[in-house]
């Protein structure tokens, strides 16, 4: 084997060896900024000079659901400097918490164990935060361990509290107005102020650096006969 032949080996193999997909994301954040602007894309792009393949994503699929256009589906291939659109819709909004509101969403490609982050900001809420405070009593006693639930705008759920063991609560929440509701094991659900039907509750205006002060007081089941049944689905109208 002559030198030029070795040579030209050499600079195949070291081409081969560089040579490998490199995926951008752009934007590498989306964000939704209200409950009317739910749809939002990015674009997977292959800045390498081989194919590049989509194997996989981590996401909450509670609350996203992703698809691809032109009809693609996972795995995903994308050809060196091209790209696909990848669509996110926030589907499941009323799934979102506080915890929720700063997410991101991981892309995997060519089974490469460290994924691409794609950020995602829900900015459904005011930055400026109050104070919900109160107790949970059923008249005479101090009840620990009753869930607290505050439902933003009335509509979905956005955070939940605990009681201790002097039946108080607080939570910290960005101002806006809430439903809030109680419950607890043994006693009936009960929406602010002293109703069972969510229709009816009061709703509670929050404003920024205020503290404001609702206490539950709890009726005891005392039927243990009462049952409920049905069923339960999810978004897209498929059976939980």
């Amino acid at each position: 084997m002559n030198i030029k032949l070795i040579s030209i080996l050499l600079f195949v193999f070291t081409c081969l060896a560089f040579a490998q997909p490199e995926l951008e994301i752009k934007p590498n954040k989306i964000e939704f900024e209200d409950l009317f602007n739910r749809f939002d894309f990015a674009y997977l792009i292959n800045r390498g000079d081989q194919i590049l393949t989509i194997d996989s994503l981590n996401f909450k699929d509670d609350i996203y659901l992703i698809d691809f256009a032109n009809n693609l589906e996972l795995p995903v291939t994308i050809n060196p400097d091209d790209s696909v659109r990848m669509n996110v819709t926030l589907s499941g909004f009323y799934h979102v918490t506080l915890s929720d509101t700063s997410d991101t969403i991981y892309v995997y490609n060519g089974g490469i164990n460290s994924p691409e982050p794609l950020r995602v900001k829900i900015d459904f809420f005011e930055d400026e935060y109050g104070d919900f405070t109160g107790t949970v009593t059923d008249s005479i006693t101090l009840l620990e361990n009753a869930n607290v639930y505050f439902f933003y705008n009335g509509i979905y759920l956005l955070d939940t509290a605990t009681t201790d063991a002097n039946g108080n609560y607080s939570a910290t929440l960005p101002e806006g107005d809430y439903t809030i509701a109680t419950e607890m094991s043994g006693y009936y659900v009960q929406f602010h102020d002293s109703t069972y039907d969510p229709y009816f509750a009061k709703i509670e205006s929050l404003d920024f650096g205020e503290v404001k002060t609702i206490n539950f007081n709890l009726l005891e089941i005392t039927d243990s006969n009462l049952s409920v049944s049905g069923t339960v689905f999810d978004s897209l109208g498929g059976i939980v």
